[in-house]
């Protein structure tokens, strides 16, 4: 390669110091627009984040902390099966009279009826919010990539108009 002069100070868009000048400057410059073009994705990408990944982490989240509730459910259920059993073994052995035994057989459908009403509720409301932030989030991510899709596409326009 043979120099023309000194290399610039400024940069090598503002003057040309060596004899392929024309071909250096369309380089240079296709360099510059890909990389202003992976700049903006970056700059995209990091927005993106908190407008849809987040979304999702917080959801998630709220629903953890719901769970342990539902264990206190579990253990009532529990509880009433145990006693339920115990009248049914007491009225076989002739300690338990069959109305008192009949009214914990009762109790133990109300509370098993309750406990499997609030499961219920709470899948069909899991489902129900799941199913909508997952449509949110993938629109999001959707449109997000088009818009990247939208920026590598005319980085390669301004390639080919070099």
């Amino acid at each position: 390669m043979m120099l023309l002069a000194k290399p610039p100070t400024e940069g090598l868009m503002t003057a040309c110091w060596r004899a392929t000048c024309a071909a250096d400057t369309r380089a240079t410059r296709g360099i510059m627009v890909t990389s202003q073009a992976f700049d903006a994705i970056g700059q995209m990408s990091k927005r993106n984040y908190p407008r849809h990944v987040q979304m999702v982490s917080d959801i998630t989240k709220e629903y953890t902390r719901m769970i342990p509730q539902y264990e206190n459910i579990a253990d009532a259920q529990a509880l009433a099966s145990h006693k339920a059993n115990d009248a049914m073994a007491g009225l076989a052995e002739g300690k338990l009279e069959v109305s008192y035994s009949n009214a914990v057989q009762d109790r133990y459908e109300v509370i098993s009826n309750i406990a499997l009403a609030e499961a219920n509720n709470f899948h069909a409301y899991k489902e129900k919010d799941f199913k909508a932030m997952m449509e949110r989030f993938l629109d999001g991510q959707i449109d997000h990539y088009k818009e990247v899709l939208t920026k590598l596409e005319k980085a390669r326009e301004a390639i080919e108009e070099l």
